[in-house]
Parts: C-alpha cells; structure tokens; sequence
C-alpha cells in the first residue's frame, strides 16, 4: 500500500469516479454522498508534525496534495471538492491538472478566500443591519439579536483561548493537538493565501456561498466569472450565516447532492 503524506483514505472502492476533499470534513461528506465512489480527504493536519513541512505558497502545496492523488488516480477524470483555504488549494490543484493535460470534471468550492476582494464583501454587521430593517424592532428581533450576540462571544472567546494555545505550542516546537492542528495549519498557511493571485482557467466549477447582500454577492460573481467565464454556476446557500454553517445539515447534505449530480448519468 502506498505511503501518503496528505492524503487519508476513507472510501477506496466504487464504480464512479473518485471525490477529493481538500481540507473541510471528509469523513461528514462521505456519510453523506449517495453516489457510489471513493472518497479521499487531503490535508497536511492529519499529522502532529504537519507544521515541520507545510509549504510557503498554494501552488507547492497544491503540487504536494496532487503527488498523493496520482497514486490513487493517475489519469483521472478528476473531481475536487474543496472547503475555505482548501477550496483556493483546490482551484490550484485543477490548474496544474489542466495544465498536465488531465481533465477535470466538476470542482466544487465552499466559500474560497478571494483576498483583496473580500474587504468588499458584507459580513455578519450587514447581515444583522438587513435583518432589522426586514423585520423591524419587536420582540423577536431583538431575541434573535441577542442569540446571536451570545453566540458570537462564547465563539470569540473560545477561539482565542485555541489561538493562544496554538501559538504556545509553535513557540516550544511541541505537536499540536489533533482537535487544534486546522487553528496551527491556517497560521502557518496564511501569508500563502495572500500571496495567491487566482489565474484564469478553463474548468467547470459549482462555488457555494453564505447568505449574502446584493453588493456582496455582486463582487463575488464578478470576481469568478472573470475567472471561470460561463463554466461557473454560483449558489448562494439560504440559513448559512457563517463559514461554520457549512460543516452542518442541512447545508453538509445540500453539498452532498451537489456532489452527487455531478457523477449522474449525463451530468
């Protein structure tokens, strides 16, 4: 059996072709594609030393998770699923799939980082702003408000302690827990994913985005359409508020058939 680096088995065996899920929950997705294929997770996280060897752009680490996949997928068709910074990975890994000279069938980006551009996209203060002004200041509202206050802190706080710990550990050269290791990977990756610039690619690609406000999602279908012209298809998921909603149901599942599709009989 082949030695991965980055890459984790979880469903080898099926008469369709293969789903590669960079980063995100693999092991969630697969529970719950109906399609019969394998399934296969790429991260640098499913090691405790994953930060002794993590690349210093998207493009090496693009070219590392492609190593693992051409050993268990040499020639392709290729499909991609990719979640945050590894929904950017993805869209890398199928320029130098295309480039090769293989083919990509579907690629399916959740919420990919767009860099300078996602200074104009509106967060959770525009969202909140639209809600009030839809609903109007009664008694639900403000309970909704201040659900969604509590939360925010309770996440914040939780988050910083996590980051706190995380810094600790890199500064004394120790292993990061495996409950930790995405906090340390996105550290170590971030300079990466400023410095990528997207290029132009011929690729037919499902992006799948938050609820979002009409100037939001304006920048957003600009940006990939310049990209990937009319190959894009762009969705924007109804109840998803935050980056997080996408790892639950219903949104895990709504991908799921997203993935499913792809694989149909004349999709």
């Amino acid at each position: 059996m082949p030695k991965y680096q980055t890459l984790m088995p979880i469903k080898t065996k099926g008469s369709l072709p293969a789903l590669f899920c960079v980063h995100g929950e693999p092991l969630k997705m697969a529970m719950r594609i109906k399609a019969d294929r394998p399934v296969y997770g790429l991260s640098h996280v499913y090691h405790a030393s994953f930060q002794e060897t993590i690349a210093e752009t998207i493009e090496e680490l693009a070219g590392q998770y492609l190593d693992d996949v051409y050993k268990v997928c040499p020639e392709g068709p290729y499909h991609l699923l990719g979640f945050s910074a590894g929904a950017m990975v993805a869209y890398e890994m199928a320029r130098q799939l295309i480039e090769s000279g293989r083919e990509v069938h579907s690629m399916v980006l959740i919420e990919p980082p767009l860099g300078k551009q996602a200074n104009r996209i509106g967060g959770k203060r525009e969202h909140l702003q639209g809600y009030v002004q839809e609903s109007g200041w009664n008694l639900r509202t403000i309970g909704y408000l201040l659900q969604r206050i509590c939360k925010s802190i309770v996440a914040r706080s939780v988050n910083l302690v996590s980051r706190v710990r995380v810094a600790i550990l890199l500064r004394l050269g120790k292993d990061i827990p495996e409950d930790l290791r995405w906090l340390g990977y996105l550290r170590a990756l971030g300079p990466a994913i400023g410095r990528y610039d997207y290029p132009p690619i011929g690729c037919p690609a499902t992006l799948v985005y938050r609820e979002l406000d009409d100037d939001a999602k304006a920048v957003i279908d600009e940006f990939w359409t310049r990209l990937l012209g009319a190959a894009v298809e762009l969705r924007y998921e109804d109840g998803a508020f935050s980056h997080g909603d996408f790892m639950l149901d219903p949104h895990l599942s709504n991908i799921g058939r997203l993935l499913d599709a792809a694989v149909a009989p004349g999709a």
